[in-house]
């Protein structure tokens, strides 16, 4: 008896895996669109090459933002651990690794006493 015989999806045709990468990205981009996204501020890093990145969580999963070197100086806010903000922008992925993540180019923090919050730690920090 062969063993690949009966396999289900014996039809299905076959892709590379830069055909799936990049069809998943087209998706992506074009079905998500524009978003926001409300998040606590993790990790941030600010490449030698002027790109922004960080992460954006809730208590359930963890969203990878970036920022690229050219948007970095419109940017309202800069993002700093632990701060609760909304992001805008676009949903993208990275066709050759993969993975997905959002291309902020708004950050805002999210509602009037978490803005109050950072402005109060600010003042003692200058204090």
């Amino acid at each position: 008896m062969d063993l690949f015989e009966d396999t289900p999806g014996d039809n299905t045709p076959e892709f590379s895996v830069s055909e799936i990468a990049g069809t998943v990205r087209k998706l992506l981009e074009s079905e998500m669109g524009w978003v926001r996204v409300r998040g606590e501020v993790g990790r941030v890093v600010l490449a030698r090459s002027g790109h922004l990145y960080f992460d954006l969580k809730d208590d359930k999963s963890v969203l990878s933002c970036m920022t690229w070197k050219g948007q970095v100086p419109g940017l309202e806010l800069m993002p700093e651990e632990g701060m609760e903000v909304v992001v805008e922008g676009k949903m993208t992925a990275s066709g050759f690794s993969s993975k997905f993540g959002l291309n902020a180019q708004r950050i805002a923090v999210a509602g009037e006493g978490a803005l109050m919050a950072m402005l109060e730690k600010r003042k003692k920090k200058l204090a």
